[in-house]
């Protein structure tokens, strides 16, 4: 449970929104995607959007912090549609930003692997490696994982036991020095 009174005061901001409020707003809703409440989080999102439609192009990593969270509440209510539009949307605006484009293709993969097109999810997986460099462990390991799911799903179980494997490796070679308890 969340303390609704105190979202109340902040829902009031919305009439006034500048970016240092948008960027309220999105953590708020990132807050309540993450304790699952996304009817009230995409309420803070679409406040945001209605901001971003006439400022994109002056705060783009917030569109796609913005973009990226609304895509992922949709993700996770099977709404895929909406979903990839919202990755869409994010994805132009990740000109330099190869650690966003990542989590995008990899998120987008997912979505393919749900609607069993499962070449187009393996090409995106493969755009995401692109991006990554061997020492990002937490991304590499989330990468192989997805790369697991997606064998999984095409019962090629083999090589997804090949994935989960490495990524397995890269847990155990990494350590606890980086960090991946929290990954998850």
């Amino acid at each position: 449970q969340y303390n609704y009174k105190a979202l109340e005061v902040f829902g009031d901001l919305s009439h006034n929104m500048d970016f240092d409020t948008a960027v309220v707003f999105n953590n708020i809703a990132d807050m309540l995607k993450m304790k699952g409440f996304n009817t009230e989080a995409l309420s803070y999102l679409f406040k945001v959007h209605n901001f971003l439609e006439q400022n994109v192009d002056s705060y783009s990593r917030l569109a796609i912090s913005v973009y990226f969270n609304t895509a992922y509440i949709y993700i996770h209510s099977k709404k895929l549609g909406k979903a990839k539009y919202y990755l869409e949307k994010a994805l132009e605006y990740t000109s330099t930003n190869d650690a966003m484009k990542v989590k995008i293709y990899y998120e987008k993969a997912n979505i393919y692997i749900q609607i069993k097109q499962f070449q187009k999810a393996k090409d995106l997986l493969h755009q995401a490696q692109q991006h990554i460099t061997p020492e990002n462990h937490q991304v590499n390991v989330k990468l192989m994982t997805r790369f697991g799911e997606l064998y999984v799903a095409m019962n090629q179980y083999p090589m997804a036991e090949t994935y989960f494997l490495k990524a397995l490796k890269i847990v155990q070679e990494a350590g606890t020095d980086n960090h991946l308890e929290g990954f998850y």
